[in-house]
C-alpha cells in the first residue's frame, strides 16, 4: 500500500464498483433504471453517507499523523461492534434482551483480548530484533493521548453513523424517501457515484498540495502515502481492488437483508479468522506459536457468543409478538378493577423486597467469603510448612463442634443424639469423602505454590462437571443454550489460566517451577471434579432430609473427619514431599530454604542442616505462623457453613455462578493487596471479565428460554384459534374483497415490532 497513492486506489475501487452497479442495473431494469438512477433525493442522502465514511477515514489518518500507534488504532476500531448495537437501539427502536447485551460484552472483550495479545507478541518480537523503545504494550502507553483517542473514537462513531444511515435507506425508512422503491443495485449506483466524486476531490487536492511544508499538507501527504498520481501499481493491487469491490457489495447486501449489527458481527469474525489463518501461514508471524492455544480458544468464544446473540434476537421477536397479542386481547376485554387494598399491596411489595434481599445477601456474603478464603488459604499454606491435611482436619473438627453446640442449644439432647445417629452419618459418608478429598487436593495444590486466582480459574471446571453430573445425580437436565454458556465459561477459564501462567514476556515466581506447577494444576482439576460431585450429593441430601441445617452439618462434618483421617496415611505414602508425611522429621519453619539439605530424606539428621526440625501431624504450627493459620481456620469454617446454606437454598449451579464473581475480587483486589501482583497485563484484565459474563448467560438462559417457550405456545394457540374462526366464518377474502394491504416488504427484519408499541410490563410478564 505504501508504494501507491491511497486516493488513486479509492478512485479506482469506487469506479469499478460504479461500473458494476450500472451494468447490473441496466441489465436487470433496462431503460426503466434511468428514472430510478436519476433520483436526486436518494443521491443527496447517499452523499451524506459517503461523506461520513470519508470523514471517518480522514480522522483515522489524522490520528496516525499525530503519532497514534497502530495498536491503538486497531484496538479502538473494534469498538464498531458495540457502537453499532447501541446506535441501532436508538435509531431503529430495537429491543435487545439480556442475552444480546451479555454476549455483546463477551464478543467485544474477546476481540480486544485477541488483538491485544497479538500486538503484545508483536512488540516482544520487535524487542528481540532490537527496535528501540519497544516492549509489551509500550507503543500503546507511550503514544496514547486524549486527542488521538478522541479522533479515533469520533472516526468509529462516524463510520457507524454512515452504516446506520445506509441501512435506513436500504430498508426504506429514510424520511421523505419511503416512496422510492429502488433495488439494491440502484442504491449502489448512488453510493458509488458519491464515493467516486469525493475520492476524485481528495485525489486532486493531494496532488495540489505536493511540495508544500505546512502541517495540513504534511497530514495529507501521510494520508495519500505517495506524491505520485498512481504510484507503482502491480497485479496485487488489482486483485485487492476486485476483492474490495466484492466486499463492498456483500457488506451492503448483508446490511440491507439483515442489519448493521449483523454485518459488524460477521466482519469481526472474518477479521479474527483471517488473522488466525494468516499468521501461521506467514511463518508463525509475531510469535503465533506462543499464543496459538489462547487465540484458538478466543475465536471459539467469539463464534459461540455470536450464536447466542442471534438466538437472543430470535427470542426478542417471539416475546414482542406474544406481548402484542396480549395487548390486543386486553384492549378488547373490559378493564379489570383492582380490588386489592393499598395496605396489602404495600405488604406484598415489602415481603418481596425482603425475600430478594435475603437471597442476594447470602450470595453476596458467599462471594466475599470465597474470595477471602482462597487468599488466606493460599497465604497460610504457601508461607508455612504445615501438613495440608492437618488444616483440613482442624477445619472439620471446629465445624462439628460448633454445629453440635448449636444443635444442643436448639434441639436439646434428643436432637444431638439424632444428629450423631450412626446410620445418618453413614448416609453422609459419600459427600463426606468427597469433601475431604476436595479440601486435601486443594491444600496440596496451594502447598505446591498454586496461585489463588489461577486456582479459582482452573477450578471453574467445576461448572461443566456439575452440569453434566446433575443429569445422573439429581436427574436435572439443561438446555443446549446453557451448555453453550458452560462451554464459553470453560474456554474463558482456560484462557485466563494459560495467560496467567504462560503470558508472553511474563515469568511469575510461582510459575518458575514447571514441574510443581503441573502437579498443582492437576491437583486443582481433581479438586474441582470432586467438589462438583460433592456438591451434587450434598444438595440431594440437604433437600431430601427435613432436618435442620445445623443437624445435617454435624453429620456431614463427622463423616468428613473420618475421611480426612483416612486420607492422612494414604497421602503420606503417595506424596514424595516431606511435609505431607506426618511421621517424617522435617523443617518446621517456612524460612528454611527449599534447597537446604534439611528437606532431603533424613536431612534433619545431617550435620549440615541448620534449620529447626520436628515431626508429627501438627509440625509447623509454631507461634510465628499461628496468626495466619488461625485466620485461615476461622474463614474456612465460616465458608463451610455458607456453602451448605447456599446449596440448600439454591442449587449447585447457583453456587458455581457465585464462584465466578469471586474471581474479580481475588484478581483485581486480593492478589495485588496481599501478594503485590501487578495488573499491567491488559489481556488478563479483559479475559477476567469474560468469566462472570458467561456465568450470567447461564443464569439468564434458562429463564429467558422458558419465557420464549411460553410465548411461542401463546402465539401458536392464538394462531390456531384464528385459523378455526377463518374456516368456520366467511371472511372478506372469501367474498372477493381484496382491500387488505399486502405485508410491508420493507419491514425491519432485525426488529419487526417497535418496542414503543409494546408496554414494558407485558415483556416483563412474558
Amino acid at each position: 500500500v505504501d508504494r501507491i497513492n491511497y486516493f488513486s486506489y479509492g478512485v479506482v475501487t469506487n469506479a469499478v464498483s460504479l461500473l458494476t452497479s450500472l451494468t447490473v442495473s441496466f441489465t436487470i431494469e433496462g431503460c426503466h433504471a434511468i428514472d430510478k438512477v436519476f433520483s436526486w433525493k436518494a443521491l443527496w442522502r447517499f452523499t451524506g453517507v459517503s461523506f461520513l465514511f470519508t470523514c471517518a477515514s480522514a480522522l483515522v489518518a489524522l490520528s496516525r499523523w499525530a503519532g497514534t500507534s497502530n495498536v491503538q488504532i486497531v484496538t479502538v476500531g473494534y469498538l464498531y461492534l458495540p457502537l453499532s448495537v447501541i446506535m441501532s437501539y436508538y435509531v431503529f427502536n430495537r429491543n435487545y434482551g439480556k442475552l444480546e447485551w451479555l454476549t455483546l460484552g463477551m464478543m467485544t472483550t474477546a476481540v480486544l483480548t485477541y488483538v491485544m495479545l497479538r500486538e503484545q507478541c508483536k512488540d516482544l518480537e520487535e524487542t528481540h530484533l532490537g527496535v528501540e523503545d519497544s516492549h509489551p504494550l509500550a507503543r500503546l502507553k507511550s503514544s496514547f493521548t486524549p486527542a488521538g483517542f478522541g479522533l479515533l473514537v469520533t472516526g468509529v462513531v462516524l463510520s457507524v453513523t454512515g452504516s446506520i444511515g445506509a441501512e435506513r435507506i436500504y430498508k426504506h425508512k429514510s424520511r421523505g424517501l419511503t416512496w422510492w422503491q429502488g433495488r439494491f443495485y440502484i442504491m449502489k449506483v448512488h453510493l458509488d457515484v458519491t464515493s467516486v466524486f469525493l475520492s476524485l476531490i481528495l485525489w486532486g487536492v493531494s496532488h495540489l498540495l505536493v511540495g508544500r511544508k505546512d502541517a495540513f499538507s504534511d497530514w495529507f501527504a501521510t494520508w495519500s502515502s505517495s506524491p505520485e498520481w498512481f504510484g507503482r501499481w502491480t497485479w496485487w493491487q488489482v486483485l485487492v481492488v476486485i476483492i474490495d469491490v466484492m466486499q463492498g457489495w456483500s457488506a451492503g447486501l448483508v446490511t440491507k437483508e439483515h442489519s448493521t449489527t449483523f454485518k459488524a458481527i460477521m466482519q469481526t469474525l472474518c477479521y479474527i479468522f483471517t488473522m488466525l489463518v494468516e499468521d501461521p501461514i506467514l511463518g508463525n508471524r509475531w510469535g503465533f506459536e506462543t499464543r496459538e492455544l489462547p487465540s484458538i480458544m478466543l475465536a471459539a468464544v467469539l463464534v459461540l457468543s455470536a450464536i447466542v446473540f442471534q438466538l437472543g434476537r430470535h427470542n426478542v421477536k417471539v416475546l414482542e409478538r406474544a406481548a402484542n397479542l396480549i395487548c390486543s386481547t386486553e384492549s378488547s376485554a373490559p378493564p379489570a378493577r383492582d380490588v386489592a387494598p393499598p395496605k396489602k399491596k404495600i405488604a406484598a411489595a415489602i415481603s418481596t423486597w425482603k425475600a430478594a434481599c435475603r437471597k442476594y445477601l447470602l450470595i453476596l456474603v458467599y462471594i466475599l467469603s470465597d474470595a477471602v478464603r482462597n487468599l488466606t488459604l493460599a497465604k497460610a499454606l504457601s508461607s508455612t510448612v504445615i501438613n495440608p491435611s492437618s488444616m483440613t482436619l482442624i477445619v472439620y473438627i471446629i465445624g462439628v463442634v460448633v454445629a453440635s453446640a448449636l444443635t444442643l442449644y436448639v434441639e436439646g439432647l434428643g436432637g444431638l443424639w439424632m444428629a450423631w445417629h450412626p446410620k445418618k452419618i453413614l448416609k453422609c459418608s459419600p459427600p463426606g469423602f468427597l469433601y475431604a478429598l476436595t479440601a486435601t487436593l486443594m491444600n496440596m495444590a496451594y502447598s505446591q505454590g498454586m496461585n489463588a486466582a489461577l486456582a479459582l480459574i482452573i477450578g471453574k471446571l467445576y461448572t461443566p462437571v456439575a452440569a453434566i453430573g446433575a443429569r445422573w445425580v439429581l436427574n436435572k437436565y439443561y438446555m443446549w443454550l446453557e451448555y453453550v454458556a458452560i462451554a464459553i465459561l470453560t474456554l474463558a477459564s482456560m484462557i485466563f489460566g494459560y495467560l496467567q501462567a504462560f503470558s508472553p514476556g511474563s515469568s511469575p515466581a510461582w510459575a518458575e517451577d514447571v514441574n510443581s506447577l503441573r502437579v498443582a494444576i492437576l491437583l486443582v482439576l481433581g479438586s474441582a471434579v470432586a467438589s462438583a460431585f460433592n456438591s451434587l450429593l450434598t444438595e440431594r441430601i440437604l433437600k431430601g432430609d427435613k432436618a435442620r441445617y445445623h443437624v445435617q452439618k454435624v453429620r456431614l462434618d463427622a463423616s468428613c473427619i473420618v475421611s480426612a483421617l483416612a486420607f492422612i496415611p494414604i497421602i503420606a505414602v503417595i506424596s514424595s514431599r516431606a511435609q505431607d508425611n506426618p511421621w517424617a522429621v522435617r523443617p518446621i519453619d517456612g524460612s528454611c530454604p527449599k534447597s537446604s539439605v534439611c528437606w532431603q530424606p533424613d536431612g534433619c539428621s545431617n550435620p549440615a542442616c541448620e534449620c529447626e526440625c520436628g515431626g508429627g501431624l501438627f509440625a509447623g504450627w509454631i507461634p510465628s505462623t499461628l496468626g495466619v493459620i488461625i485466620l485461615a481456620l476461622v474463614i474456612n469454617t465460616g465458608y463451610g457453613w455458607l456453602v451448605g446454606k447456599l446449596v440448600q437454598a439454591f442449587s449447585t449451579i447457583d453456587r458455581a455462578i457465585a464462584d465466578a464473581f469471586s474471581l474479580l475480587l481475588v484478581y483485581f483486589i486480593g492478589d495485588p493487596l496481599m501478594n503485590g501482583t501487578s495488573l499491567s497485563n491488559m489481556c488478563l484484565n479483559l479475559v477476567a471479565f469474560i468469566v462472570p459474563l458467561s456465568t450470567s448467560i447461564f443464569a439468564v438462559a434458562s429463564s429467558e428460554m422458558q419465557r420464549v417457550i411460553q410465548a411461542a405456545d401463546l402465539i401458536e394457540g392464538k394462531t390456531t384459534g384464528e385459523t378455526e374462526v377463518t374456516d368456520s366464518e366467511e371472511t372478506p377474502s372469501d367474498t372477493g374483497d381484496s382491500s387488505s394491504s399486502p405485508p410491508d416488504e420493507t419491514e425491519d427484519e432485525e426488529a419487526p415490532l417497535s418496542p414503543h408499541s409494546v408496554p414494558d410490563e407485558k415483556l416483563s410478564t412474558l
